[in-house]
């Protein structure tokens, strides 16, 4: 007897643990669908043309709620569509993320399948929540230059001293893309100082003048940079 109960004891034990968890349709069983699509889409320059997201993770929550408390995810296709199912008609939100180079993209689209039943995400940069420089080299008639190396210093001092702008005391570099401007990310609170060059085939163009900005908080910050 013994036995016997101490076998219905680790049945029932084995069967809790399998249903503990969040299953993908233990909340919905409505008979709504929706479909939809996930791009990212670089405003600030660095990629013109949207991007469809492949094997992208895609959440749905109930409006309103966090987003830890999602429904379940689905994963988009080789063509960017994904598919939900089970839904009611009701209002929900779907939304995703994509981190880039540190740089995180988001959107979250709230949309009722009862009303809607198809849906694009947007992925942009997300300004809010994260501190982005925006680093932009232009030349004298206010062209973007590709291909410019952009050095941030954390001394004035520093920077004026490196009058031929090698570099020499910086604390960061970059380079800007083919749109002539560079994301930056994770620079700490303060004033700092900027500083590009430009290296062409029989010449070099430099930045004529010391550009500062005081740096505090989250946010998109633009800073332009002229060489000649």
């Amino acid at each position: 007897m013994k036995t016997i109960l101490s076998i219905l004891t680790v049945i029932a034990f084995v069967y809790l643990l399998s249903n503990c968890g969040k299953k993908e349709f233990d909340d919905i069983s409505g008979n709504k669908k929706l479909s939809g699509r996930v791009y990212l889409i670089d405003t600030l320059g660095t990629m013109q043309e949207p991007q469809l997201l492949k094997s992208k993770k895609v959440y749905i929550r109930y409006d309103g709620t966090a987003a830890s408390d999602y429904l379940y995810s689905v994963v988009s296709g080789a063509d960017g569509y994904f598919t939900f199912t089970n839904l009611s008609a009701r209002s929900y939100t779907v939304f995703t993320e994509e981190v880039r180079a540190g740089i995180k993209y988001t959107d979250a689209q709230p949309v009722d399948p009862g009303q809607k039943d198809s849906i694009i995400l947007r992925l942009k940069p997300d300004t809010l929540q994260q501190r982005l420089l925006n680093l932009i080299v232009t030349d004298k008639n206010k062209e973007r230059v590709s291909g410019s190396i952009v050095y941030i210093y954390g001394s004035q001092l520093v920077a004026d001293n490196d009058t031929a702008i090698t570099g020499a005391g910086a604390i960061v570099a970059d380079t800007t893309g083919i749109y002539g401007n560079k994301l930056r990310i994770g620079l700490g609170d303060g004033k700092y100082y900027f500083k590009a060059k430009r290296v062409l085939t029989d010449t070099i163009l430099r930045s004529p003048t010391l550009v500062s900005m005081t740096i505090a908080g989250n946010g998109l910050r633009d800073i332009s940079i002229l060489v000649q």
